[in-house]
């Protein structure tokens, strides 16, 4: 009996070993995938497939056999995007693909069209797998996508010219070249075609860029403004053309003089302190922009005294000239320019208003305690945000603690930059954060101080009480193949206080997951994130930013969540068949073990592996 039980376990065994050991390299029925090769009038620019507009081209379809059944592919079916017609691709009878093979067929040929940008095919390929029947047929589809060259452009034409202008006049042009294309144009030459001009040369123009041109020529005859842009073929041609009309329009006379006069000018400073005055010197220049000669000219200063003359300025002549006033700040003044046109007693002027701002250097600075509780002889960080909020740039920047020494330096903290600093520390007892910012500013090179409000650091604890907890889940943690994975976000406030303007994002995404304007103590919410692909293992995270019952800023991420992806792993079907494998076992082994247990009980049988006595004495 014992050899006859070892024997059917020892069967029983030798007939599981072959279904484990092919476990491996069994695929689930339905591993059937469609790819795609497309051909025609395609060229690859820059990893994406473009035809020109109405180019030809087809798509080649691969179906591969990942199953372990042989499949027959009864019928192919095509359908371009934005059509409601179904095109069937020609298979020459129902076509059979054994398991690990493939099968190619090419689809009907299309014109790329430019209103389907991009131009997308699916094919639907229906197969029967072996030993189903006519009815149980399966589905697999394959999708093909081809762009179409757009090298659309917008051109916005402008002048700052008003009304009539003479021959020859200088123009300022202004030229804006906006891509609507989706390419990248090189060597992009800007004509206008009325005056027969190049205003201009674009390098490259990427797509949604505007380039701007701003010419200077001299106005021979009017113009209605029609640019016309030459640029290089993207599939290596000849120089294509573009025309546009736009709204521009200057017209060239000569029926009359035109006198006309400017000044302008730039201080040597921006900013003054104030609230006295200040002693700031213009650079000044002053344009005739007429077609007539300009006699006497005077500038003259705010209370009316004359600083510059010069005798004969000629048309689109430009001279300088220079001026030093005492100003206030917040106050308005002007400069001005007057002279008489050649032959005439007609006076001409034109001035250059002048109103400088106060110097108001000021700076926030923000500082944070991580961790929040401080614990005796234990290092903590002192973190610290400086923002310039002022108006003028501060340099020689030093930050300083009485009771830490220096913080940090910077070279220069420009207007509205924003910058970070830390500094490790360790304390015995409570302490207090006094932050002191030196600086000169850079406009006077006059010193600035700024001492921020205490900030207690106490023993076991200090910092915000917001308390925060914040999970993340997936659906599945390991993929055999790069696929979709459902994520659930859990955040939880823990704390007694409530929280608000809470902003979560995905940071390996950079995708925002939702924002709560309050979360209540004790309150929790969960959060379903946007289902995406992972293409290879990837660790992901939730960072939450919201703003604590104090309305000071808080930062709170969650633990790593790992997304495995692997190669040659078990399918879910391979993983299945492998425990129900083991839970027939399992129950083979505990029917064997009954019936041996009823044989035993019933007395008529003896089992041979018994021990026998040693029996010793006279026979």
């Amino acid at each position: 009996m014992k050899k006859r039980i070892a024997s059917i376990l020892l069967c029983m065994i030798l007939f599981a070993i072959p279904l484990f050991a092919g476990v491996d390299t069994v695929h689930a029925d339905g591993d059937v995938e469609v790819s795609t090769e497309v051909t025609g009038m395609v060229h690859d620019i820059g990893g994406k497939l473009f035809v020109p507009p109405m180019g030809v081209f087809n798509v080649v379809y691969k179906v591969q056999n990942n199953s372990s059944k042989k499949i027959t592919i009864v019928e192919a079916v095509e359908n371009p995007k934005g059509s409601n017609e179904n095109f069937s691709i020609e298979l020459n009878g129902e076509v059979e693909v054994r398991p690990g093979d493939s099968a190619s067929f090419p689809g009907r040929n299309f014109d790329g069209e430019l209103a389907n940008n991009p131009n997308v095919v699916k094919c639907r390929v229906r197969y029967l797998e072996q030993g189903d029947e006519a009815d149980e047929l399966e589905e697999v589809v394959g999708q093909a996508s081809v762009n179409v060259i757009d090298a659309s452009m917008n051109v916005v034409y402008t002048s700052p010219l008003q009304g009539p202008v003479f021959k020859g006049e200088q123009a300022a042009l202004k030229v804006e070249v906006e891509s609507r294309a989706n390419i990248t144009l090189y060597n992009l030459v800007v004509i206008d075609s009325d005056l027969g001009k190049t205003l201009g040369n674009i390098d490259v123009l990427a797509p949604g860029q505007i380039q701007t041109i701003e010419p200077t020529v001299p106005l021979e005859k009017s113009t209605k403004g029609n640019i016309s842009i030459e640029y290089d073929d993207p599939l290596g041609g000849e120089k294509l053309q573009s025309h546009f009309d736009t709204d521009l329009e200057i017209e060239v006379k000569q029926e009359a003089p035109v006198s006309s006069l400017t000044i302008t000018g730039k201080p040597d400073k921006n900013l003054i302190p104030g609230p006295g005055q200040e002693s700031v010197t213009f650079e000044l220049k002053i344009k005739n922009t007429g077609n007539t000669v300009l006699k006497h000219l005077e500038c003259l200063d705010w209370e009316g005294k004359v600083f510059y003359t010069y005798e004969q300025l000629l048309p689109g002549e430009e001279i300088p000239a220079t001026y030093t006033g005492n100003v206030k700040p917040d106050t308005p003044y002007a400069l001005s320019a007057q002279a008489r046109v050649e032959d005439t007693t007609q006076q001409i002027q034109s001035s250059y208003a002048i109103q400088l701002k106060k110097l108001n250097p000021q700076v926030e600075i923000e500082r944070t305690v991580v961790p929040e509780s401080v614990k005796a002889g234990e290092p903590f960080t002192l973190e610290y945000v400086i923002r310039n909020t002022g108006n003028v740039d501060l340099v020689d920047v030093v930050i300083e603690e009485p009771d830490f020494g220096e913080i940090d330096s910077f070279d220069k903290i420009a207007a509205g930059q924003e910058v970070e600093s830390s500094k490790e520390l360790t304390i015995d007892e409570d302490a207090v954060s006094r932050t002191i910012l030196k600086a000169k500013d850079a406009e006077t090179d006059g010193d600035y101080s700024y001492e921020a409000s205490e900030l207690e650091i106490p023993i076991g604890g200090g910092g915000s009480e917001q308390k925060l907890s914040v999970e993340l889940t997936s659906d599945k943690n390991f993929l055999n193949k790069p696929g979709t994975v459902e994520m659930e976000c859990v955040i939880e406030n823990t704390g007694k206080e409530s929280l608000y303007n809470m902003i979560l994002t995905l940071m390996e995404r950079e995708m925002a997951i939702d924002n709560l304007s309050v979360l209540e103590p004790g309150e929790k919410k969960t959060i379903k994130v946007t289902p995406f692909r992972v293409e290879e293992t990837e660790a992901f995270l939730v960072e939450v930013n919201g703003l604590d019952a104090d309305g000071e800023k808080f930062t709170v991420k969650s633990e790593p969540l790992t997304i495995e992806v692997g190669k040659g792993g078990l399918s879910g079907k391979d993983t299945l068949l492998r425990v129900v494998l083991i839970v027939i076992i399992l129950l083979c082994v505990l029917v064997i073990g009954a019936l041996v247990y009823m044989i035993k009980g019933s007395g008529k049988f003896r089992f041979p592996f018994r021990r026998k006595r040693k029996v010793t004495g006279d026979k």
